[in-house]
């Protein structure tokens, strides 16, 4: 039965009822015209996305404030309230790596933050973290982070803490000159000042 077929039989289905058409063909309805075009969600349908996203995010602000507390049982139970909303999601993994990393176990936390990028590639929050851990492990690791940094300034040339982490390597790098860290340094800390105190959604 191709689309026009449904269209009769739905007015043939209007003209034997008053309260237009019957439900089982309006259910086959939406099923065809699903079919062939964009699956348009209702007004219900996407605030309650909208509430459960923002719920989720909620969460891992809360784990992120108990983790800078250190207390990291509260911070757990934060997380897996987001699991149980979303068990997928680039924001929630992050978090868990900061979780990690405050516990010190930086290895667990790189893989949190691999996860996370392997869900969202531009992550931005992900790949500064990730920069910030192998800033921490030292070695040839360095070249690493600042591929991620320039990747997050990439995505988002108004990161403080991007910029920041740049000039900390740049600080520390004997063959880069001072007047570049200070750049690094002066961007981040105008952005700062300028940027709201609860990232936008």
């Amino acid at each position: 039965m191709n689309f026009a077929d449904f269209i009769d039989l739905g007015l043939r289905k209007q003209n034997t009822r008053t309260c237009g058409l019957d439900d089982v063909v309006l259910n086959e309805f939406s099923f065809f015209y699903v079919g062939f075009h964009q699956p348009v969600q209702s007004a219900t349908q996407s605030k309650g996305n909208r509430d459960r996203s923002l719920e989720m995010e909620i969460w891992h602000d809360l784990a992120n404030i108990y983790t800078t507390l250190s207390q990291w049982r509260d911070a757990e139970v934060c997380l897996s309230k987001s699991q149980a909303i979303h068990p997928f999601s680039a924001s929630r993994f992050h978090s868990t790596g900061l979780l990690h990393e405050s516990r010190g176990l930086h290895q667990e936390a790189l893989k949190s933050f691999r996860k996370a990028l392997d869900i969202d590639p531009n992550h931005v929050a992900s790949l500064i973290s990730t920069a910030c851990v192998l800033m921490q492990l030292g070695g040839q690791s360095s070249s690493i982070a600042r591929g991620l940094l320039t990747d997050a300034l990439r995505l988002d040339r108004t990161n403080p803490s991007a910029w920041y982490n740049l000039g900390l390597l740049y600080k520390a790098d004997a063959g880069t000159s001072a007047w570049e860290a200070a750049e690094c340094f002066e961007a981040a800390a105008i952005l700062e000042e300028s940027s709201p105190i609860e990232p936008f959604r």
